[in-house]
């Protein structure tokens, strides 16, 4: 038997990135402000109280050292994501642009490591694929969890999710990839009243902006807000216009070239976990993003 937690649960990335998630600013403030302002207070009064301090002195000790050390995992947690969390900020830029999307569902290790991916692979003609396996793969094992935790926080869509996702399953690649990419615009429209496809109203504008704000701190919680946003703060290519596509000689998986018939050979594997990783990651947004406000732009003349 494992003894791997579930993934279920793991702490995961929206817990960090989700505002009202009450153990994001406290877990540090508490455990640091205990340690470093209050030992000696308590060692004084442990000392203080008599008999009873006597059997106390024998525990709090251990209990000091153990929050101690509990303090210096926190500590260097920090400098890990300080150092880290720019390098992961750029390449969930490269990811997007491949339409590779990381869901903030999965544990936040898991999640920091599949970021860093790029790290350990060259830079050469074979980068893309490699990155493809590496993604294929990541959500071959997230696959059962996420495709269950978006039904059941999305329970009104699971009649076009759930068959979607046994087509996957079944390798009927045109059938799934079509449903993952409106559910995923469909999702995004109901908790932002902006949208993935379309140039008005289009997400990247809110994004931009709440990276610029995060950005402006180098705190690791501002930086794991900014991770949340990144991927969305640019139109990317599944979503380009044919003017765009041009301009770009862009002829990957693209939404329109998609639903309007154009694209003749978009039905594989990859296109399909691709556009599942997109569903996966705007699900995951759910807690960051279901309390902002939105903003209106002009209507088109």
């Amino acid at each position: 038997m494992s003894d791997e937690m579930p993934e279920s649960k793991k702490i995961k990335m929206r817990d960090f990135a989700d505002p009202n998630y009450p153990e994001r600013e406290e877990l540090t403030k508490v455990i640091t402000a205990f340690v470093n302002e209050n030992k000696e207070a308590v060692q004084a009064v442990v000392n203080g109280i008599g008999v009873l301090g006597q059997i106390i002195s024998r525990v709090v000790p251990g209990v000091l050292q153990i929050v101690s050390g509990a303090v210096s995992a926190i500590q260097k947690a920090q400098v890990y994501r300080q150092k880290n969390y720019p390098i992961i900020l750029n390449n969930l830029d490269y990811l997007a642009n491949r339409c590779w999307f990381l869901s903030m569902e999965v544990g936040i290790e898991d999640f920091e490591q599949q970021a860093l991916i790029l790290e350990s692979i060259p830079d050469d003609k074979n980068r893309d694929y490699i990155i493809d396996a590496s993604f294929i793969k990541f959500y071959e094992e997230h696959f059962a969890y996420l495709s269950s935790s978006i039904i059941e926080n999305f329970p009104e869509r699971a009649f076009a999710i759930s068959p979607a996702i046994e087509a996957h399953k079944r390798g009927e690649y045109a059938l799934s990839i079509p449903v993952f990419f409106a559910q995923a615009d469909g999702i995004l429209l109901g908790l932002t009243e902006l949208e993935l496809f379309s140039s008005r109203k289009h997400i990247s504008g809110l994004a931009q902006e709440k990276v610029s704000t995060s950005m402006e701190s180098d705190n690791w919680i501002w930086l794991i807000d900014t991770t949340a946003w990144k991927p969305l703060s640019d139109k990317r290519p599944f979503g380009w216009s044919p003017n765009e596509r041009t301009k770009n000689a862009y002829t990957g998986i693209n939404r329109n070239t998609i639903l309007h018939g154009l694209d003749l050979e978009y039905a594989t594997e990859v296109n399909s976990f691709k556009a599942f990783s997109l569903l996966a990651y705007i699900a995951s947004l759910r807690g960051v993003l279901k309390k902002i406000d939105t903003f209106d732009e002009p209507e088109p003349k």
